[in-house]
């Protein structure tokens, strides 16, 4: 506000939606695909078989490593997508009884988070039938094909393994779980906190800057699954700098209606 000389505090609760909507580019960045399916034109896919399979794709992923047998044949498809809802909690303080134009702000967002990997297994045409593995294969002894999976999702999904004669032990999956429902995160993601100077300050327009730190208090990483919900930005401290400006092109004369342009940018560093 222009022309104080006391401190003044003004509060907002701000609520937000958003989604993504590209999910190719997170399928492209999570595995790497660019084959699209034939079955959903919105999905990108990599098939699993196995090394007994004919005419094997060198983009494909190898069932005998998951505990499938090797003439497996499957096709996984994704469909990944983030839905947020905000409500961002922000308070400001004119400091002008210390210093005109000086001014202290924060932002609290609450955030809940919904990650869907959008995983489904489909059946490949033609697909041979079971085969369990030879000796010396993965163990002294052949493995019959009872002892093996029968889909993908039971190992990346299920955390299923093969049981495997001679003593042999098979790992199931650490980390990086295929998960097939929706995953979800209530959290607040951080806080945001700017002291700042306006050292621009007119009844109708207005230029400050200010330095700004953020307060991690969301979740961070920990790879259990493949798409997990994150809120806030991975357990980072953040600083940096900011500025906030505005120009009033019109107001009217009881002061209770007003149009005019606001820009605000903030320049942070991830620590």
């Amino acid at each position: 506000l222009f022309d104080m000389e006391n401190l003044y505090v003004t509060g907002a609760i701000t609520i937000e939606g958003t989604r993504s909507f590209d999910a190719d580019a997170l399928s492209h960045c999570l595995f790497g695909l660019n084959r699209r399916s034939d079955v959903n034109s919105d999905q990108l896919f990599v098939d699993v078989t196995g090394s007994q399979v004919p005419n094997r794709n060198e983009a494909d992923w190898l069932a005998d490593y998951f505990g499938l047998p090797p003439t497996f044949s499957s096709r996984l498809v994704f469909e990944p997508r983030v839905s947020n809802l905000i409500i961002d909690f922000a308070f400001y303080v004119g400091l002008d009884e210390f210093v005109n134009g000086l001014y202290f702000r924060a932002h609290a967002p609450v955030v809940v988070t919904r990650w869907g990997l959008g995983f489904e297994e489909l059946p490949l045409p033609n697909s041979l039938a079971p085969a369990g593995y030879p000796a010396g294969y993965f163990t002294p002894t052949a493995v019959p094909a009872g002892n093996l999976l029968s889909h993908a999702s039971e190992f990346f999904s299920d955390l299923d393994i093969p049981t495997l004669p001679d003593g042999v032990s098979f790992e199931p999956l650490g980390f990086a779980r295929f998960e097939q429902a929706r995953l979800h995160k209530t959290a607040l993601a951080e806080i945001q906190m700017a002291l700042g100077y306006n050292f621009i300050l007119c009844p109708c327009y207005h230029l400050g800057l200010n330095f700004r730190v953020y307060a991690p208090t969301g979740n961070r990483p920990h790879a259990e699954f493949t798409f997990e919900p994150i809120a806030g930005n991975g357990k980072h401290w953040e600083v940096g700098a900011g500025f906030t400006s505005h120009y009033t092109f019109w107001e009217s004369e009881d002061e209770e209606s007003s149009f005019g342009l606001y820009v605000d940018g903030n320049f942070t560093h991830m620590c």
